[in-house]
């Protein structure tokens, strides 16, 4: 930019900053694979679009070989998948939805103890 180009273009060009990167959460679920039960269709959109944008995974059957948190609501305490989710001897993990959210909002996995009746 020289002498003779105008002030305004010489603004325009020499204000021009990089913009700050949008803070997005980092995949720290990655390797998770979670299971939901008892939920309406809504609420499980929401679900796996949190779960998705921290790196997490959905699979609708339990498989205990790939499953490894079970998310059911209140009214699935108990459940057929709450049931075989127990009889792993805990190698799934038992949580509830505020579990995925406390996940999101601290941008951190939160504790889920393996075999707790958490749901």
């Amino acid at each position: 930019l020289g002498p003779a180009t105008p002030p305004a273009l010489r603004r325009r060009r020499t204000s021009h900053r990089r913009a700050e990167p949008i803070p997005f959460p980092p995949p720290f679920l990655r390797g998770c694979v979670v299971c939901l039960s008892g939920y309406p269709a809504a609420v499980k959109d929401r679900l796996h679009s949190v779960l998705s944008s921290l790196g997490g995974t959905y699979d609708r059957s339990l498989s205990a070989d790939l499953v490894t948190h079970l998310v059911c609501s209140e009214s699935a305490a108990g459940g057929d998948k709450h049931r075989e989710a127990v009889q792993h001897g805990g190698k799934i993990r038992l949580v509830t939805e505020v579990w995925l959210e406390v996940c999101a909002a601290s941008a951190a996995p939160a504790e889920a103890k393996k075999g707790r009746r958490e749901c």
